[in-house]
This record gives structure tokens, sequence and C-alpha cells, in this order.
């Protein structure tokens, strides 16, 4: 009761990244245990009205941070893993939608997948391969496997229920 939610949110995930990013310096244990905290995190805040655009902003932040370390010390692992811990995110949304319909659960889902395909996509499956010519470039298994991974779960949200312009969105998105 010392601080609100917002506060130790904002304190809790600033802590939990900066754990991942020191593992830059201090090895892969490192980078584990910041990825972990960083998603539970949005675990340990309670609030009387949970609000879905700032958790998905800030598995947003987690993501990119661990998909950059991952691409900087060449730790598959972890980009492997911190998709895996985003997509678990997906879970605990639909619930909420299923107890709030009208919370925008769903649609932070849509677009919490768009977003994390987005990110995906220019940190492990682009920017890696900018200046090879098509003879040098190579299949990258991790990035594909990834984004399938996030493909898969969008078409899996899309049964869940109809957010409008956005299900679109995120249909053409799992197909692309």
């Amino acid at each position: 009761g010392f601080i609100g939610p917002a506060t130790a949110f904002v304190l809790l995930g600033a802590i939990a990244v900066a754990t991942m990013l020191l593992a830059a310096l201090h090895g892969p244990a490192l980078a584990g245990l910041g990825l972990a905290g960083s998603l539970a995190v949005p675990l340990l805040v309670t609030s009387a009205k949970p609000a879905p655009y700032p958790l998905v902003v800030y598995l947003l932040v987690v993501a990119a941070a661990a998909y950059a370390l991952a691409r900087m010390r060449r730790w598959l692992w972890l980009a492997v893993t911190a998709v895996a811990g985003v997509l678990l995110w997906i879970g605990p949304m639909i619930v909420q939608h299923s107890l709030m319909p009208d919370g925008g659960w769903l649609t932070a889902a849509y677009v919490h997948l768009i977003m994390q395909a987005a990110v995906a996509a220019a940190i492990l499956a682009i920017e890696p391969h900018l200046g090879l010519s098509d003879e040098e470039a190579r299949l990258d298994v991790v990035a594909s496997g990834v984004l399938v991974a996030i493909g898969a779960a969008a078409v899996g949200v899309l049964g869940s229920g109809h957010a409008g312009i956005v299900s679109y969105a995120l249909f053409a998105l799992a197909m692309t």
C-alpha cells in the first residue's frame, strides 16, 4: 500500500528489463533470470480495474529487449524463450475477456500479437539479413519459427471472438 499499482508495475518492470540487459555483460544466467522476472511482473501487481494496453506495451518492451539481447549475444534460446513467454500471456488475456467482455481484452490480444510479430520480424528476421545479396541469403530457422509461432497464436485467438477490423488485420498478418 505504499505505492500505487501503476508505479509498482513500472518500477518492477524497469528492474526486470534492466536485469536482462545487464546480462549482456554478466552472462546467460542473468538473462534468463531477467526474462523470467520480466514476464512475471504483471502477475505481481494487482489492480481493482485491470487495463489491457499497459500490459501489451510492457510485453512489447520485454520482448524487444530480449530479441535485441539475443541478436547481440547470439543467444537464440533467449529469443525462443521470450516468444514462448509473451505468447503465454494470450491465455490470461482471453480469460480476462471472458470475465470482462467490454474491457477491450480481446482487441488488446489482437494488438499484442500484431505488435509482437512486427518487432520479431524487424529484429530477428529483417535486421540480420539487411546487407546480404540473394545469393548469400539463407533461411533463418529461428526467425521463421518465431514468426510461425506468432502466426499460429494469431489464428488461435481469432477463434476466441470477433473484434471487427482488428481481427481482419490480424488474420491478414497471420496468413502472411
